[in-house]
């Protein structure tokens, strides 16, 4: 919710720092362009709209995101593997360099009593995917309609390629739990993986169709 009280999408919002950051005019003569004279005034109203949404966006995330990876850590391992939360420090314009700074969301992980600085470099594959899949899941519940007559589509294409055959099946039962009333498609290029998630899926309402 922005100022006014209207509803936008962070897409849309960011769209907007885009647009307003790309905008340019004509000298007159048409010998050049330049940067409109409001163009600061105008890509500031923007940024601070989108920080403004960013940090509701990101406290809805935080709070599925969380609980989600803890599950499916626990479903792969146990694990002390927890997500502290997100860091983005609100995008501002440098008008010495011209560009825009701070454009980045960072994940905060704790495991055990260690906080790595760069936990891409310190966490495993399978707690990275877990990581990587808890966010992606967390902000699809994060932006689910309000409408109960709203279709929640859940897309996966080969979303757990990087586990072991071991640990997808478990990882896909937290997902049919957590998503339960979502329509769910996956996809997967792996045939062993079909036929175990078709096995797994037997006596249940879902469709497996070879392509």
């Amino acid at each position: 919710t922005v100022s006014g009280g209207s509803k936008r999408t962070i897409s849309e919002l960011w769209n907007a720092v885009t647009n307003a950051f790309s905008r340019t005019e004509q000298y007159a003569g048409g010998s050049g362009i330049r940067r409109p004279k409001n163009f600061v005034a105008v890509l500031q109203a923007a940024i601070d709209e989108f920080n403004e949404g960013m940090g509701q966006a990101i406290t809805a995330l935080e709070g599925h995101a969380k609980p989600l990876l803890r599950r499916l850590i626990d479903a792969l391992t146990q694990d002390a593997l927890d997500l502290v939360g997100f860091t983005f420090y609100g995008i501002n314009y440098d008008p010495e360099s011209k560009t825009l700074r701070n454009v980045t969301l960072t994940a905060n992980v704790k495991f055990r009593d260690h906080a790595p600085p760069a936990h891409q470099s310190f966490l495993n594959e399978g707690r990275q995917s877990a990581l990587a899949i808890a966010i992606y899941l967390a902000g699809r519940m994060a932006s689910v309609p309000t409408d109960d007559d709203a279709l929640k589509l859940l897309v996966l294409d080969d979303l757990l390629i990087s586990l072991d055959h071991t640990h997808r099946r478990p990882v896909l039962d937290v997902i049919f739990k957590e998503f339960k009333d979502w329509q769910i498609i996956l996809m997967t290029h792996d045939r062993f993986w079909f036929e175990m998630a078709r096995e797994q899926l037997l006596g249940k309402p879902w469709k497996c169709i070879e392509i």
